[in-house]
C-alpha cells in the first residue's frame, strides 16, 4: 500500500500541472453533469477537448511506465528479484519503472542490478518528467517530438504533423537543442568523473551523471566516497539538470538584436 501511494504521487507530481489542472476541469464538468442530469436541468457546455501537449504527456507517461516495467522485470527476474513471488516481482518492477523518471526511491539494493537495467534505468532518467511537473530530464514532450521528426524524415515527409496539427520549425529547433546540450553537459560531467575519480567503475560513473542531471537521486557509486572534485561536478550537472540547459545558456548568450533579412536558403 506504501510503495503504491508513493508510485501515484511521483505520477502525479511529474505530469505536469498543467495535465493535472485539464484533469482538474473534466471532473468538475462531469460532476456538474450528473448532478443535472439527476435535477433534470439543462446540461453545460462542453469544455473544449484535450489539447495536443496534454495527449502526447498522457501518451508518453503511460509507454514508459509499461515499457520500464517490462523490462525492468525480464532484466531483473534472473538477477536481484531471483527467488521473490511473482506479486512481489511485478510490484517491484513498476516501482523501479516510475520512481527511475524523477523520485529516486528504490525497493531493492540497486547495486545487484544487471548491466542491461543499469543501461534501461539511464534512459529512463535522461528522459525524465513532462513539461510543467517538478521533475527532470529532458522531458516527455522533447523526446516524443524528437522520435517522430526523425520518423517522420525517414518516410521523407517534409513537415511534422502530429493530430492534424504542424509543429512549428522553431519547436523543433528547441527539441534539437535540449538533446544536444544534455548529451553534451552529460558527457563532459562523465569525462571530468573519469579524471577525478579514476578508481571508480566508469559505468557507475556514467549512471551517477545521468541521475544528477535528472535529478533524480539513484546513485551506483556511493556519492559520499567521491572526492571533492567529484561531489562539484554532481552538484553542477544537478543544478543545470534542474534549470534546464537551454534555459540556463539561453540566459547567457541570448542577443537582443533583431535580423530583418534573411540569406538564401542552403541544402548542406
Amino acid at each position: 500500500a506504501v510503495h503504491i501511494s508513493v508510485a501515484i504521487l511521483v505520477i502525479l507530481g511529474g505530469i505536469g500541472f498543467p495535465v493535472l489542472t485539464g484533469f482538474y476541469s473534466f471532473c468538475k464538468h462531469l460532476i456538474i453533469v450528473v448532478v443535472n442530469k439527476i435535477k433534470r436541468n439543462r446540461l453545460p457546455v462542453k469544455p473544449e477537448k484535450k489539447n495536443l501537449p496534454t495527449s502526447i504527456v498522457l501518451f508518453m507517461t503511460v509507454f514508459l511506465i509499461l515499457s520500464g516495467t517490462i523490462f525492468y522485470y525480464l532484466f531483473e527476474s534472473p538477477n536481484s528479484m531471483a527467488g521473490v513471488e511473482n506479486a512481489r516481482k511485478i510490484m517491484t518492477s513498476f516501482f523501479g519503472s516510475v520512481c527511475a523518471r524523477t523520485a529516486g526511491f528504490n525497493m531493492v539494493d540497486i547495486s545487484l542490478w544487471s548491466y542491461p537495467t543499469v543501461f534501461l534505468m539511464m534512459i529512463l532518467m535522461w528522459i525524465g518528467a513532462s513539461p510543467g511537473s517538478t521533475g527532470g530530464g529532458i522531458k516527455t514532450t522533447t523526446f516524443a517530438l524528437a522520435f517522430r521528426s526523425v520518423w517522420s524524415n525517414i518516410r521523407g515527409r517534409e513537415h511534422l504533423i502530429i493530430g492534424n496539427r504542424e509543429i512549428g520549425s522553431k519547436t523543433i529547433g528547441k527539441v534539437l537543442s535540449v538533446i544536444f546540450l544534455s548529451i553534451v553537459m552529460i558527457i563532459s560531467g562523465f569525462f571530468f568523473l573519469l579524471l577525478s575519480e579514476p578508481g571508480k567503475n566508469p559505468v557507475h560513473l556514467l549512471f551517477e551523471c545521468v541521475s544528477a542531471f535528472g535529478t533524480v537521486g539513484l546513485s551506483l557509486v556511493n556519492t559520499a566516497s567521491l572526492s571533492e572534485t567529484g561531489r562539484v561536478i554532481i552538484i553542477f550537472l544537478m543544478f543545470i539538470g534542474r534549470i534546464g540547459p537551454l534555459t540556463l545558456f539561453t540566459g547567457f548568450v541570448f542577443s537582443q538584436r533583431k535580423r530583418y533579412g534573411r540569406f538564401p536558403e542552403l541544402e548542406v
